[in-house]
Formats: structure tokens, sequence, C-alpha cells
């Protein structure tokens, strides 16, 4: 849960007003790519997912990790619809792709 929270955290301030529900044109021609979006492309997602494993062993309850492990396939469907976008939207975001990881550094 905590690194979730400081995950969080340091992901929207890197945004710097540039978060946003839907996927959609802020500033043209531009996307972030510092601070956490260095090496992780989807920091709030990752957020995500520690919430996600965080909360079956909180609550103890063998049948939560099936919500787990449909919140991860939530995430990794959303993060493939993000990507098309971003590359569609930006043509720098193909390179950006190769240098961070989309979820997990080192693993995907």
């Amino acid at each position: 849960y905590c690194a979730a929270t400081l995950i969080r955290g340091k992901a929207h301030l890197d945004l710097s007003g540039g978060f946003s529900m839907r996927l959609e044109h802020i500033r043209p021609k531009c996307f972030i790519s510092t601070g956490l979006y260095k090496k992780i492309r989807h920091p709030l997602y990752l957020s995500n997912l520690c919430l996600f494993v965080a909360c079956p062993i909180f609550l103890a309850s063998t049948y939560s990790w099936i919500c787990t492990g449909l919140g991860l396939i939530g995430i990794l469907i959303r993060i493939r619809i993000e990507e098309k976008f971003m590359a569609e939207a930006h043509e720098s975001y193909r390179d950006y792709m190769e240098k961070a990881y989309a979820l997990i550094p080192g693993i995907y």
C-alpha cells in the first residue's frame, strides 16, 4: 500500500497537470518522459497494480486474488489502448517505448 501511494504521488508530480482519465491531446507534440516516466511508461498503472496486490494480502482472502487478476488484465488492456493512441499522436513515442519499460522495470 505504501509503495502504491508513493509511486502514485510521484507520478502525479511528474505529470504536473498533464493527467487525464481520458485519452486526449492536452499539449500537442508533447508527452512526459522525465522523473518516474524516464524508466516506466505507466507508473500510475504500476501503483494500481501495487494496490491490487496489497488488498488480498491485507484481507487474507483467496477469492480477492480473482479481483487482482481481473485488475491486472484491465491494466494490460488499457496500456495497449493507450500506447496505440500515444504512438499515433506522437512520432517520438515509439523511440520512448524502446527506452522505458511499460510497467515493471526489468520485466515488462
